[in-house]
């Protein structure tokens, strides 16, 4: 195991970078000071200073029989030192991928301690490769600009496993941006959705994780839209023309991302699904909202 692990491996360590380093050691502990480069050293001499406890614990016993040592004792000694050390590991992984992602204006200093404390409370048990990859976007995310993701974005995150994560990315094939990311399932039943494993259970499934709201029988709709509107779909636009100049309405269906679901929904490098702007096109098209695939 390389014991340099404390250092990002991320080559010259930015003025940025070194700030995020100087904030998670204000907000979590002397861990994250910076350059610290004898994180397993220390970790080590630890695990030694145990087995020298453990040891003159037994000496004692056997000299003056006034203190006990068991193998429970030791054990939940090595257990807990081992569990500490994969947690410490985790969050080291996560704040070393998040420092190449931080933008150039971005200003560590202005994200709260609570927050950051909370922030690896909550991640440093996550120890898959692709979580911790997410969990480092929302790092840089927040140290880039303060307030890009709320605490309970962070906690929602911490309540998702991976299978939870894979079908949350697979919903987010369906979000349009109509102003905000927006999912567009205006029928439920449709083949497309059913082909692409979208179906009233997986639906209620997010929502009980917080990352969306179902309104099956009224629906979401855009309002107070101008004449001319323009949606779009993976970079594909679509542009909509109207009859009045303004409080125009849009029909997106019957799903909406929560603050949390649009926050995390940015990030989870969702795919679109073939065939699926030909499939909104023509739904908008049955709106009577005169779609283009042309600007106006």
């Amino acid at each position: 195991m390389n014991e340099e692990l404390a250092i990002p491996a991320t080559g010259f360590l930015t003025v940025n970078g070194a700030k995020l380093i100087d904030n998670i050691s204000s907000a979590v502990g002397g861990f994250w000071e910076p350059f610290q480069i004898v994180r397993l050293a220390k970790a080590h001499a630890k695990e030694q200073e145990i087995k020298a406890i453990a040891k003159g614990a037994v000496d004692i016993i056997k000299e003056e029989s006034k203190l006990a040592i068991s193998e429970f004792q030791q054990r939940t000694a090595k257990r807990f030192f081992e569990e500490e050390q994969k947690k410490q590991l985790n969050m080291e992984n996560i704040r070393d991928q998040a420092i190449p992602l931080l933008g150039e204006n971005a200003d560590p200093d202005k994200v709260e301690d609570d927050w950051m404390a909370n922030f690896f409370d909550k991640c440093r048990i996550t120890s898959d490769g692709e979580m911790q990859k997410v969990w480092a976007k929302i790092l840089a995310g927040e140290a880039t600009t303060a307030g890009t993701y709320s605490k309970k974005t962070v906690n929602i995150l911490a309540d998702l496993d991976k299978s939870d994560a894979i079908k949350f990315q697979q919903f987010c094939g369906l979000t349009w941006v109509i102003g905000d990311l927006t999912p567009m399932i205006l029928n439920l039943g449709d083949d497309i959705l059913k082909n692409h494993g979208i179906v009233f259970e997986l639906l209620a499934h997010l929502e009980s994780l917080g990352l969306i709201q179902l309104n099956l029988l009224g629906g979401y709709a855009r309002e107070q839209l101008p004449r001319r509107f323009q949606i779009t779909y993976f970079g594909q636009a679509i542009f909509l023309s109207f009859n009045k100049e303004d409080g125009n309405v849009v029909q997106t269906g019957k799903v909406l991302l929560t603050a949390a679901g649009r926050q995390l929904a940015k990030i989870c490098n969702a795919s679109r699904i073939e065939g699926f702007y030909e499939h909104v096109f023509d739904q908008l098209k049955s709106q009577g909202l005169n779609p283009s695939a042309q600007p106006w």
